[in-house]
């Protein structure tokens, strides 16, 4: 028994997916975590167990279909594979592949194990495809160079779910970058830059762009180099350098404003 369980601890504590045991008898509580989702979540250990996700509010007010989703495969005996996206303060929008499965044991007891596995890299694979055969189909059908800019605008909005998209030129002579094409999510009202203010923010990224490298920040507010970027609500950035001919063209930056973007090595 002691050779079991230190071999089910070793399996917990260093498998890269998150594995949960709630008790089934007792609102879902928590009787089990390892270190893997804890890490997922934000939360220590002692801070789960012994509760609920009601009691946590973990999954961005998804918390009662979630019970109800438990509730079920405990019914039905049956075990259950979902893909889901969450917001988790601490690892930020990811992509995830859930497994549920019921535990009935001899004392007659029963159990819920739950586990998570991180699918956003391979998602994001996938979505760059699509990003590419999709713009790609809109400028074979469209020859106006303004409507191909906007469609893939819209294209690359859609598939990473960002709020605003701007592609900038870049003149060496007045070290300085004028803003060419915009696109900006009409769901969402976001702060209107005038050109001048969009200027000096774009220039912010100078350093990275002239030196031919990403611009890539996870959360504005956490350095005071991008503050201001934070103070018009943009909370995640990336930016991409354009070089021709050896030289910086322009960049192409795209913003998110209603979530905290933790950037994978694919998104890069």
């Amino acid at each position: 028994n002691d050779q079991n369980r230190m071999l089910l601890q070793a399996v917990l504590d260093y498998t890269p997916s998150g594995v949960c045991v709630k008790d089934a008898d007792n609102d879902f509580r928590y009787l089990i975590c390892n270190p893997t989702y804890c890490n997922l979540v934000g939360r220590d250990k002692q801070d789960i167990l012994g509760k609920n996700d009601l009691d946590l509010m973990l999954f961005n007010g998804d918390e009662q279909q979630q019970f109800a989703a438990d509730r079920e495969v405990m019914q039905t005996g049956k075990m259950a594979h979902m893909t889901k996206e969450y917001n988790f303060e601490h690892s930020g929008r990811r992509i995830y592949e859930k497994y549920k499965v019921p535990v009935h044991l001899k004392d007659g007891r029963n159990l819920l194990v739950v586990t998570f596995a991180d699918i956003t890299r391979m998602n994001n694979l996938v979505e760059c495809e699509q990003v590419v055969n999709d713009s790609l189909s809109k400028i074979v059908v469209n020859t106006d160079f303004e409507s191909n800019v906007q469609n893939v605008f819209v294209t690359l909005a859609r598939q990473l779910n960002c709020d605003g998209i701007c592609i900038a030129r870049y003149h060496a002579e007045q070290n300085s970058y004028e803003l060419l094409n915009e696109w900006r999510s009409s769901t969402l009202a976001l702060h209107a830059l005038d050109r001048k203010r969009l200027r000096r923010l774009l220039a912010q990224g100078d350093p990275e762009y002239q030196g031919n490298r990403l611009l890539v920040i996870d959360d504005t507010s956490r350095e005071e180099r991008w503050q201001e970027w934070s103070s018009v609500n943009v909370l995640s950035l990336i930016g991409a350098p354009i070089f021709i001919d050896n030289r910086l063209w322009g960049v192409l930056q795209l913003g998110f404003h209603r979530y905290k973007r933790f950037f994978s090595e694919t998104d890069r």
